[in-house]
């Protein structure tokens, strides 16, 4: 029984908290040419409103948070770790030519030990992203040449989804067989059906800006890439020589536009806590509503309070309504106090549209699984509850059919009268016993199946809802899919 309690307690203990939409987000926001010590102050703030009893999201839980569902901060390699890897891609080719599978297959397990958005970096040259990408295919050649296709092949789908609108290119001194492998590779791509990625910069702003992709640089937005097979791809946009934040955007067949805001994208700092950072006050005034609420749909959170050129600012995510205090005019505390407790005005704006992802209906198998889930556990309870009946059972008569007095008499089942009862007894609990005890275990695996197959779904629901929504309108045609950052 006490191992059945501890297994209960640890089904109980997958259960997932949800997050209530009353949370606060409390946001330091700087301008280059205001005052810049706001940042003591937003920690005051949120331990302020914590003291008052509302739930503050930690800032660098929210940043973390942002980073994860909306875009996170560019990876810059320093010359020396370059070199180091550029040297690592010397060694791999020197094995794929000499053909030493265990020495490659070293070597390739090497780089791919580098996180995605570092090995990103490495492409920044297009000239070394298609050097990479044919030395990607090389050691699918080798794989397939050593015997090893499942491995040729995955390796192949992995160089597409690495290097998305790269084609294996035959030069004229190749040799037979690495053109035969190239023919089969491509046939082998072909069979994936493609997606058209579009990047655009957001209308409004006036920044000349790049796009790359997985690190490629693709020209200038809008810049249109085919062939794209692969399942998600990592788009950066680069303004004015200014490297932006990495999105990860989800791919399927069809053409994809997505649309990012170089102004959000610049003024998001998620290094070390979330914050908005503007070139200067004007640009912050203008800008700032509509960022705050924008984060504060990706992170969850039902009211942001910036704090900005000493004021408390808080916005309301489902009105978009806006109160305001000034710090120069009254203590810390009672300017929280006003905004926490005062209704919100109105804004000067009609509020964006909720940004949210699309709805994801769960299929009548998946809502399933948390109802059966506990209904397993239930039954798990009650074998065991059986299980201990039959065992307490089996204890009781057990020892006195086996006592000498009832073995004298030879076969007890068919001498006197206690000895047959006693048997009985035995024999019907040791049965009521094994039973349970097997119900029980066969509950504990479906309840604790149920239970992971709900955390899977409830994953893939999370990270459905990472994506913005697809949306197209008029004038889109040919557009299956618009994703706006």
């Amino acid at each position: 029984m006490r191992s059945l309690l501890l297994l209960l307690t640890a089904l109980l203990a997958t259960a997932r908290p949800v997050k209530a939409q009353t949370d606060w987000l409390v946001t330091e926001v700087r301008a280059d040419d205001s005052s810049n010590d706001s940042g003591k102050t937003t920690l005051r703030v949120a331990e302020i409103l914590r003291a008052r009893g509302e739930h503050v999201v930690d800032p660098k839980a929210a940043a973390s948070e942002l980073e994860h569902k909306h875009s996170r901060m560019p990876v810059r390699l320093q010359p020396e770790e370059l070199e180091q890897l550029d040297k690592a891609l010397r060694t791999l080719a020197d094995h794929l030519a000499s053909e030493s599978l265990n020495e490659a297959r070293a070597a390739l397990e090497e780089v791919e030990r580098l996180t995605p958005d570092a090995r990103d970096y490495l492409n920044r040259e297009v000239n070394r992203a298609r050097r990479r990408f044919h030395t990607c295919l090389l050691a699918a050649h080798l794989f397939a040449k050593e015997g090893y296709d499942d491995d040729a092949f995955e390796q192949v789908r992995k160089c597409a989804r690495d290097f998305p609108g790269f084609e294996p290119e035959e030069g004229a001194y190749m040799p037979d067989s690495i053109k035969s492998f190239f023919r089969r590779a491509r046939e082998e791509l072909e069979s994936i059906r493609p997606a058209t990625l579009i990047v655009r910069a957001e209308t409004g702003s006036t920044e000349r800006c790049r796009a790359r992709v997985n690190g490629i640089d693709q020209g200038e937005v809008p810049a249109r890439v085919t062939d794209v097979r692969a399942d998600s791809v990592r788009v950066q946009l680069e303004c004015d020589g200014r490297s932006g934040r990495i999105y990860n955007l989800p791919v399927q067949p069809g053409t994809i536009e997505l649309v990012i805001d170089p102004r959000l994208d610049r003024a998001l700092d998620t290094n070390a806590t979330l914050r908005l950072h503007y070139p200067n006050a004007t640009i912050a005034g203008e800008l700032r509503e509509r960022h705050s609420l924008q984060i504060a749909r990706v992170i969850g959170v039902g009211h942001v309070l910036e704090v900005f050129d000493g004021r408390l600012t808080r916005r309301d995510l489902a009105t978009g309504a806006t109160t305001e205090a000034d710090l120069s005019k009254t203590s810390l505390e009672a300017a929280v106090d006003s905004v926490r407790a005062a209704p919100a005005q109105e804004p000067a704006v009609a509020p964006m549209a909720a940004v949210t992802a699309d709805p994801v209906e769960p299929s009548d198998r998946s809502s399933l699984y948390p109802p059966l889930a506990w209904i397993s556990v239930g039954a798990v309870a009650v074998a065991g509850t059986v299980m201990f009946g039959g065992w307490r059972l089996y204890r009781d008569a057990a020892p006195r059919y086996e006592s000498e007095a009832c073995l004298k008499m030879g076969d007890p089942r068919t001498r006197g009268e206690q000895c047959p009862n006693l048997y009985d007894r035995a024999s019907t609990g040791r049965t009521v016993m094994y039973i349970g005890g097997i119900s029980a275990g066969v509950f504990a695996g479906l309840a604790t199946l149920f239970f992971v197959l709900d955390a899977e779904g409830g994953a893939e629901s999370a990270a459905s809802a990472q994506r913005l929504p697809c949306t197209a309108g008029v004038g889109d045609a040919g557009v299956s899919c618009r994703v706006s950052f």
